[in-house]
């Protein structure tokens, strides 16, 4: 493999992840507003407690397959 493979690859794996991270941000943003909005709650840190709650979850979810994806590509090398 060549370096061009290699870092071909690595992008290839961060795009689907980033993809992953940003939907599920954008989706969780968009649902704590619009419960906020229907039960009236004003506590401006929900959406970030939430949105913290959602990475760690993620984080323990997928980010063990990120990691053995990684693991996999370089000890082909």
């Amino acid at each position: 493999m060549t370096v061009i493979d290699v870092t071909a690859a690595c992008l290839d794996i961060l795009e689907s992840a980033i993809i992953i991270f940003s939907l599920s941000f954008v989706v969780t943003g968009v649902i704590v507003g619009l419960l906020q909005t229907v039960f009236s709650v004003q506590d401006p840190g929900l959406p970030m407690a939430a949105k913290l709650v959602v990475f760690i979850v993620l984080l323990t979810q997928v980010g063990g397959e990120i990691y053995d994806q990684f693991h996999l590509l370089f000890g082909q090398l």
